[in-house]
């Protein structure tokens, strides 16, 4: 039997063209986490949807099925946040597309996952409003590799069980923690950056820094040797600004 879902929270993560009119979407949704539906029709000029179904806002949306691929039959804006514009740079909008990917390829199909749709709603918004987009992704790819059971342990040392310190360094050991280290060796890290992973504190631009080595680390492990087109848009716009 065909299941009815009405007014769900969600967000367009990825649309592709289906035959002449209609869209295949991706949408990240409180309750059921990443799933897919077709919207019939959507392309059509006269067709409401067109301008409803933009990433980035957020969503009502009603579908029916029980298979994989659900039948999108209602959408609407959520709330006012929505402010009818791009993020506040091309940065900004890179940035949210490396975010959407990153759910698209990773976020495991088929399950509610509160934490993460909470995490991705503020790091919409603070890309929305901020210059300063760098702590917004790192925020959201912690709390991202928390939620895929991937994030290691930020406050002791592997080795020894001692806290980590600040004035030392450290290495990743095999994507489980931190291990200490020679402040020459490769990898090395300082444990204050260690320790503003852990709290979430990105306000020094050194833990910035490490904290995208980290993360970068264990989502490309994740990844598996697959690559992120948003990635490659992030280089090629970076390039431009600084050519």
């Amino acid at each position: 039997m065909s299941r009815v879902v009405a007014d769900e929270p969600g967000y367009v993560l990825h649309s592709a063209h289906y035959k002449e009119t209609s869209v295949i979407l991706s949408l990240f949704t409180l309750n059921h986490g990443v799933v897919q539906l077709i919207a019939k029709g959507a392309r059509r000029p006269k067709s409401p949807l067109k301008s409803t179904l933009q990433i980035f806002r957020p969503l009502l949306v009603n579908w029916v099925g029980s298979g994989d691929l659900k039948t999108l039959i209602g959408a609407e804006t959520a709330s006012s946040f929505y402010l009818n514009a791009l993020p506040s740079s091309g940065l900004a909008y890179c940035s949210g597309l490396y975010i959407n990917e990153l759910l698209t390829r990773l976020l495991p199909r088929g399950g509610p996952s509160e934490e993460i749709f909470s995490a991705y709603v503020t790091a919409i918004s603070e890309l929305f409003s901020t210059a300063q987009v760098e702590p917004a992704l790192r925020r959201f790819e912690m709390a991202f590799l928390r939620e895929l059971g991937a994030l290691p342990d930020f406050e002791y040392d592997l080795d020894t069980g001692a806290a980590i310190e600040p004035s030392r360094f450290y290495r990743m050991h095999h994507h489980a923690g931190f291990v200490r280290a020679d402040e020459q060796s490769r990898g090395a890290l300082p444990g204050k950056h260690i320790i503003d992973c852990c709290t979430l504190d990105f306000n020094d631009a050194g833990s910035r820094r490490s904290a995208k080595i980290i993360a970068r680390t264990l989502i490309d492990n994740q990844l598996q040797g697959r690559a992120l087109n948003s990635r490659e848009m992030i280089r090629k716009l970076m390039e431009y600004k600084h050519g």
